[in-house]
């Protein structure tokens, strides 16, 4: 694997998901949407946290503070929020 700017080391990423985890063990689940998956599986560290809800910017700021990791990606928030 590619070590430039893009390439995010496995060693060093820890994927923080906020999801049901029927969605990769459950057999009709992962024949509903494979990619679901698939995405996952691109991680070794993986950390499911299920959740009703979205969690506000405070929850986020104190997650990001509690955890430091050195870089944040957002995938999905508001249209035009900023963290």
């Amino acid at each position: 694997m590619s070590t430039n700017s893009r390439t995010l080391q496995q060693e060093e990423t820890l994927l923080i998901f906020p999801s049901w985890d029927g969605y990769y063990k459950i057999p009709e689940q992962v024949r509903a949407n494979p990619k679901y998956k698939e995405f996952r599986e691109l991680f070794h560290n993986v950390v499911d946290i299920y959740t009703f809800g979205h969690a506000d910017k405070s929850t986020i700021k104190k997650v990001i503070e509690t955890i430091k990791p050195k870089k944040v990606i957002c995938i999905h928030k508001e249209a035009g929020a900023k963290l």
